[in-house]
């Protein structure tokens, strides 16, 4: 099983990486028949062996309230308040394809792997995806090749994802755990797993996201912090000079130096507020004045997916925002469950159960 879950994340993940549509019907499609046919295979197996489906109670518990609280919410929105352009059967597909697979993926991956042996396998299948979507994105955009990947007017790469801070999302949570590979390994091992660490470095660096960019300055101290019994901080020095002064070097002779200049230094500088958050204070303005209109949102959100239906122009920009806007119970539990609080929980045991855990966050996310 370890094996299959494997090839499948990095089939997922590659698949995803090279722009390929695997739709077969609104909401559904070859990805998600291949995790509900392995779904059904380890359901088979935990009932033949009277496996505990208690494994990671706290995660599943978080998933499982958002996913209730998400449908009342819809019914709610629909079939009483019933808001404008608010659709039932198109935020279902997209409750669906948003919590209730994400579930399954998590559940798919949490309970695939048995022995720490089996994660760390599962967990390089992943890695070796995320490399590929990596390097197929930096060859898209250099124009080495076409697979029609999203580039923005001002030159960010959105990636396999689409969208270049979420993008930048997905690389941060693979980079911290291809690092640890390379450490780790030895030989040919150890150039190939820094070389996809330094992908996925230039490929942050092409998404020119500066909440990226803090993202990555507090992974490392976080991690620093965490590790701080079992690594040796003369060698992650080390290690970080040397890479950084490569990836410099690679920076200052790539187009996308002027560009992450200009994003780091000239945007956020700006003396005028609305440039320097890229529009994001006056979304976040209307965004407070529409809740304020009704002060009861603040405990239970709009409902699920509300945010798409109402005239504003723009995405919320905000993790948070957008996750009040949908339902409030949600975006307190859905903190809970999000990798980095899993890695401070799990990171300082490599049991079985934690690995799995671990393994499943990052095929979630």
């Amino acid at each position: 099983m370890p094996t299959i879950l494997a090839t499948a994340a990095l089939f997922l993940l590659a698949t995803d990486a090279l722009n390929i549509d695997l739709s077969l019907l609104p909401g559904l499609s070859a990805k998600n028949l291949l995790i509900y046919l392995i779904a059904v295979l380890l359901g088979l197996r935990m009932v033949m062996s009277r496996e505990s489906i208690m494994s990671a109670g706290q995660l599943q518990a978080a998933f499982i309230v958002q996913i209730a609280y998400a449908i009342i919410t819809l019914l709610v929105g629909t079939l009483i308040i019933g808001y404008p352009r608010y659709e039932l059967v198109d935020s279902f597909i997209k409750l669906k394809a948003t919590l209730i697979d994400q579930y399954i993926f998590f559940l798919v991956f949490l309970f695939g792997v048995r022995t720490p042996t089996d994660s760390i396998r599962v967990i390089k299948g992943l890695m070796l995806g995320a490399f590929a979507a990596n390097a197929v994105t930096i060859l898209d955009a250099m124009g080495v090749i076409d697979l029609g990947l999203r580039i923005r007017a001002d030159g960010r790469t959105g990636g396999a994802i689409g969208e270049s801070n979420q993008y930048a999302v997905f690389i941060l949570m693979f980079l911290p755990a291809t690092i640890a590979l390379a450490v780790a390994a030895r030989g040919a091992q150890r150039l190939f797993w820094l070389a996809a660490a330094f992908v996925g470095a230039f490929a942050l660096v092409t998404t020119a996201s500066r909440g990226g960019f803090v993202g990555l300055a507090m992974t490392c101290a976080v991690g620093a912090y965490l590790y701080r019994h079992l690594i040796s901080y003369n060698r992650v020095a080390g290690w970080a000079l040397g890479t950084l002064v490569v990836l410099v070097v690679v920076v200052a002779l790539s187009p996308y130096g002027g560009l992450l200049a200009e994003r780091m230094i000239g945007q956020t500088t700006s003396y005028d507020a609305f440039d320097a958050s890229s529009g994001r204070n006056e979304i976040w303005v209307d965004l407070f004045k529409t809740m304020f209109a009704s002060p009861i949102t603040f405990v239970t959100g709009f409902g699920w997916d509300v945010y798409w239906s109402m005239p504003f122009l723009f995405s919320p920009h905000n993790h948070y925002f957008a996750r009040m806007r949908r339902r409030r119970t949600g975006a307190s539990s859905s903190h809970s469950c999000s990798p980095p609080s899993v890695f401070a929980q799990r990171c300082s045991s490599s049991t079985s159960t934690n690995l799995s855990t671990i393994s499943g966050c990052m095929a979630v996310w």
